[in-house]
């Protein structure tokens, strides 16, 4: 509706609540100010011309799905809350023109948003204070290039004074263009900082589902040491991230070096496809002058790039004019690209200058070009000191893959970085790295490794445990000791590089399996003259390679080895290959080596660590070492996962003595490759004489009332083998008294040291041993009883005559008692006697076993079962059959009996008696039934039919006779036979006639009742006929009725006819109803 003329504005003052129930417009400025609050029942445009602002001063609610639509052809002013959850707020400020072409968007301290969907095609919202009011929206969309949306707690947006994000809604409006969607000119673009964590899972819903809308940022990004989590971004058709395009300039030379830092984004999913970007920190970044600087960044989550060629888990494309420095980007991403794609854990494509330090990567990534870090990069950059864990796989044809970089160009150098995970090319070309699948052009590698497995499945697969292909390559100190594995038809495979064209390698090796067609325990094929390969060795036999190159075309080879497992872990192996290696802590050199333990590891992955020994004290065993460090003292915090192996001492010599300084050193740990370069310092060590027992063997007796005994002198115990020592002197041996006894001390006198090594013991001159004055050993048979089962283990029996006992000797058997192995019924059971002894003035002078054991048989009980009588009506389902019992014993319970009773009756049983069968009822083996069966009664099932009451004129043939069953069922497919019968007959006068039951009859298994009903014959002309009215009462008695002759009764209904005789008919009762009737 147009309110007014052009140039004139409408002041719209309602004193209460207020329906805007249809558009309005305005020729100039629209006020809206209520008393209440204003609604909307449907979609409704609120529009101005002629430069009309629209000031929204009091809240506008509704509870519907219609969208408000502010429309203003300057700008719009929200000084009321605006409540839509279900609906939507479209705001458009259009401006005057000109300069003026967008209209600015402000909100007053009322003016809270919370609305289903927010949409700003056109205008510049701005808010930006300590504090806020309230937004929310559960789709949010703006226009980049129309609209500006700046909400921030704090800021100008310079690099200086950032804007302060707070909220996802700020965050999706960051942005590098100016009101009018332009490059503002004379600066760079905006900066911002979070201030707060940033909830982004809501963002999955917005754009109509296609999540957040990736900004445009020319400025700096200070993540604040915050998180970003849950972002959801769906951009097949332009650059997809968090970022879109990052860029530090608007205008041509006017740059500045910007950074993004200290910012995590968790829990991410990125899709974007085509020839596009995608990373979940930024799709594309790009300069004509300056630096974009990545810091402390991690990101997790997904990204897939569909066919977009240029995938990262943090970028998709990295550039800028200069060189580009990224330290400790880390992230935990699965990565997918495409069959085109350059696809990296962190960036897919780098273009020159990358200095990337202290990052990492763990997760999966896919692609044509695909590294672990990087998928290809370029030109006078480096990596240093970072890492992946991961799976690399390959997709599309003539792929570069490697663990760290897919390929790599140009004066580039990799140190102290390494892999693990696995690297797998599935494609008939492919170059597969465990560091890098293609190098080229002055490609240096150093102070690096990998433990990850190569491998290159496709015909003519390449694959190397560093490098797959070289061409430009420089090799030092690095390792490889994962498997490398070319399975195709034609694949080549080696230890440290696949396919070396111009290369070097110098003091590296390589110790894992080596298998391909074409195959060598350090190189696969060498084809160029400046191939180089010096003071390196590989492990022969786990490779299974016996040849440093499979095929060396052109090339030298010098001082370079295959040798064996045990020899890769010996010092001296790896100082004739002119290592900088030793076995010592701290020492400086490149390589550390834990002599026996390990491989070569390289010093520069570990941690310097020294482990001091204590002081320790062992008794003198021969040897010169002591397992015994005492309290090991650790310089400096430390991971004890990462200390393997035992601590030991090793002294100058083995004989008794103090030990320190040089004449003691500290051995036996060693640690990994991330674990310690251990230092170890020993303490002191003493060693004790030892102290020796002499071996004496005495003779047992059996009682003869003296002490004397008898024994041999026997070994020194406790002898170091070899040692000459002797035992001097003679030996007495006497028990402790004459008593029979076990275990009777003997005491040996007389014992001396002598010999070479004597002084290294030490002995008393007395021993001690033990023998035995025995009692004489007696035998007793036991004879058990049979039982019948009683729960129990208790048995009953009899012990027979001693057997051995010597004449005259008074000695007795003392009671014993008899248990069965278990309570349950069997033949031959155990049982065994308990208890046993012996009595009498000489008792003392025999033994005998305190238990024996015999055999007899539990036989089992009686349990009596009585089944309970049970009925049934014929038709319904058989009762469930019950029992008594009787004759348990021993605790046992009604748990024994198992399965049940059984009966023939069944639903379909005709009426009669049925018995019931002991069945499946069983009390176990303990117990034998005694049964009495019972009987199922099958009775008659109750069926009442009720007559239908019908009529017809005089003269006229009777109707069918019909009749329904009122009370009951016929069940079994049974069927009512027979036929209703009345006295009427076409002759018959008019009135009222029974109709009786006839030769209705149902089988024997019903108990049929009938109830009649009446036949109405009609009146002819002169014959009058009765009027009944049926009365229906509620209670008892029936109501009587006075017939004819002044005699009553009392049923229910009762029908009187006025001609021929008085009818009563028996009321029915079964609804509850008193059914009577009277003669008008």
């Amino acid at each position: 509706t147009q309110l007014t003329a052009s140039g004139e504005g409408v002041y719209v003052n309602a004193a209460s609540s207020y329906t805007l129930d249809q558009d309005l417009t305005a020729g100039g400025l629209l006020s809206l100010t209520s008393g209440g609050t204003f609604t909307i029942d449907a979609d409704r445009t609120l529009k101005t011309t002629n430069a009309g602002s629209i000031l929204l001063n009091s809240g506008v609610a509704w509870n519907g799905t219609g969208t408000l639509t502010l429309n203003s052809d300057d700008d719009i002013a929200l000084n009321g809350a605006i409540d839509g959850k279900n609906g939507g707020l479209t705001l458009r400020a259009n401006g005057t023109g000109g300069s003026d072409d967008v209209g600015t968007i402000s909100t007053g301290s009322d003016g809270t948003v919370d609305v289903g969907t927010f949409n700003l095609p056109k205008g510049y919202w701005y808010q930006v204070g300590a504090s806020l009011p309230s937004f929310e929206a559960l789709d949010f969309r703006t226009n980049h290039y129309n609209a500006s949306f700046v909400r921030a707690q704090g800021g100008d947006g310079s690099v200086a004074d950032p804007y302060q994000l707070f909220d996802v809604y700020g965050l999706q409006g960051i942005t590098g263009l100016d009101t009018l969607g332009n490059q503002p000119s004379g600066n760079n673009g905006r900066s911002y900082q979070l201030v707060a964590d940033i909830d982004a899972t809501g963002t999955s819903e917005w754009n109509g589902g296609v999540g957040f809308a990736p900004v445009f940022l020319a400025g700096s990004l200070d993540g604040g040491g915050h998180t970003i989590d849950g972002l959801y971004v769906y951009k097949p058709n332009d650059n997809a991230g968090l970022i879109g395009t990052w860029d530090n300039q608007l205008e041509s030379g006017s740059a500045v070096s910007v950074e993004i830092k200290d910012l995590s984004l968790t829990n991410a999913h990125v899709v974007a496809a085509g020839n596009y970007e995608a990373g979940i920190l930024f799709g594309h970044s790009q300069s004509y002058a300056g630096t974009l600087t990545l810091a402390n960044i991690y990101v997790s989550g997904t990204v897939s790039g569909g066919s977009s060629y240029r995938v990262g888990g943090v970028g998709g494309y990295y550039s800028s004019a200069e060189s580009r420095t990224a330290t400790n980007i880390r992230a935990d991403v699965d990565v997918s690209g495409g069959a085109n794609s350059e696809a990296g854990g962190l960036f897919g494509y780098v273009e020159a200058g990358l200095n990337l330090t202290d990052s990492s990567f763990t997760g999966t990534v896919s692609g044509q070009r695909v590294g672990g870090l990087i998928g290809y990069t370029y030109d006078d950059g480096s990596i240093t000191n970072s890492w992946a864990s991961a799976t690399v796989t390959s997709v599309g044809d003539d792929s570069n893959l490697g663990g760290l970089v897919g390929r790599l160009d140009s004066n580039f150098s990799i140190s102290g970085s390494w892999f693990s995970g696995s690297v797998l090319g599935t494609d008939s070309n492919a170059k597969v790295g465990g560091l890098v699948g293609l190098a080229s052009g002055n490609v240096g590698i150093s102070n690096a490794f990998t433990s990850g497995s190569t491998t290159a499945s496709g015909d003519s697969g390449i694959a190397g445990g560093l490098v797959g292909l070289a061409d430009g390559l420089h090799v030092s100190d690095s390792y490889a000791s994962g498997s490398t594995v070319a399975s195709g038809g034609s694949g080549i495979a080696g230890g440290l590089i696949g396919w070396a064209d111009r290369a070097s390698v110098t003091t590296s090796y390589a110790s894992g399996l080596v298998d391909g067609a074409l195959s060598g325990g350090l190189v696969g094929q060498s084809a160029y003259i400046y191939f180089n390969l010096t003071d390196s060795v590989w492990d022969r036999e786990a490779s299974g390679q016996s040849v440093a190159v499979g095929d060396l075309g052109v090339g030298t080879v010098s001082n370079v080895d295959g040798v064996t497992s045990a020899e890769m872990k010996q010092l001296s192996t790896f100082v004739d290959h002119g290592f900088d290696v030793d076995d010592e802590g701290g020492t400086g050199a490149a390589w550390r080596i834990y002599e026996g333990n390990t491989a070569p590891l390289l010093r520069s992955f570990m941690t310097g660590l020294t482990v001091t020994g204590g002081n320790s004290t062992k008794t003198y065993d021969g040897s010169a070492t002591s397992a015994d460090v005492g309290t090991l003292v650790y310089g400096s915090p430390y991971d004890s996962a990462l200390i393997f192996g035992t601590a030991g001492y090793l002294a100058a010599n083995a004989d008794a003595g103090v030990y320190t300084g040089a004449d003691l050193s500290l051995s036996g740990l060693y640690s990994s490759q991330f674990g310690y370069d251990l230092t170890l310092v020993s303490g002191s060590l003493a060693i004790t004489p030892k102290a020796l027992t002499v071996s004496v063997d005495a003779d047992s007796k059996i009682y003869d009332g003296t002490t004397v005994a008898t024994g041999s002198f026997g070994s020194l115990s406790g002898l170091i083998g070899g040692d000459v020592v002797n035992v001097s002197g003679s030996a007495s041996f006497a028990f402790s008294d004459k008593n029979v006894g076990t275990s009777k001390t003997v005491t040996v006198t007389g014992i001396g040291l002598t010999g070479a090594d004597a002084g290294n013991y030490t002995l008393a001159s007395t021993a001690a041993t033990t023998a035995n004055i025995t009692p004489k050993a007696l035998t007793v048979i036991a004879l058990a009883n049979d039982k019948v089962y009683d729960g129990t283990t208790a048995g009953t029996g009899s012990i027979g005559t001693l057997s051995g006992l010597v004449s005259g000797d008074t000695v007795g058997v003392s009671s014993a008692s008899f248990a069965f192995s278990d309570k349950n019924v069997g033949t031959s059971k155990t049982v065994t006697v308990t208890g046993i002894g012996l009595t009498g003035a000489d008792a003392g002078n025999y033994t005998i076993a305190s238990t024996a054991t015999s055999s007899a048989d539990i036989t089992p009980a009686t349990l009596w079962v009585a089944a309970n009588a049970a009925s049934m009506t014929y038709g319904d389902g058989a009762p469930t059959l019950g029992y008594t019992y009787g004759g348990l014993v021993g605790g046992d319970d009604a748990s024994v009996l198992t399965g049940a009773l059984s009966s023939n009756a069944t639903s379909t049983s005709n009426v009669g008696s049925y018995g019931i069968s002991q069945g499946s009822l069983s009390a176990g083996g303990n117990y034998q039934i005694a049964f009495t069966g019972a009987d199922v009664t099958v009775n008659r099932r109750a069926v009442t039919v009720q007559a239908d009451d019908l009529q017809r004129t005089i003269n006229e043939a009777n109707p069918a006779l019909t009749y329904n069953i009122v009370s009951g069922t016929l069940v079994n497919g049974d069927q009512l036979s027979g036929s209703l019968w009345t006295p009427a007959d076409a002759n018959s006068p008019a009135g009222a006639y029974d109709i009786d039951q006839g030769s209705l009859v149902l089988s024997a298994n019903y108990d049929l009742t009938y109830l009649g009903g009446v036949l109405t014959v009609l009146d002819e002309p002169g014959v009058p006929t009765p009027t009944v009215r049926p009365q229906t009462f509620e209670s008892s008695p029936p109501l009587p009725v006075e017939a004819g002759d002044g005699t009553t009764d009392t049923c229910e209904p009762v029908i009187v006819r006025e001609s021929g005789p008085i009818t009563v008919h028996p009321c029915n009762r079964s609804y509850g109803a008193w059914l009577s009737a009277a003669v008008e």
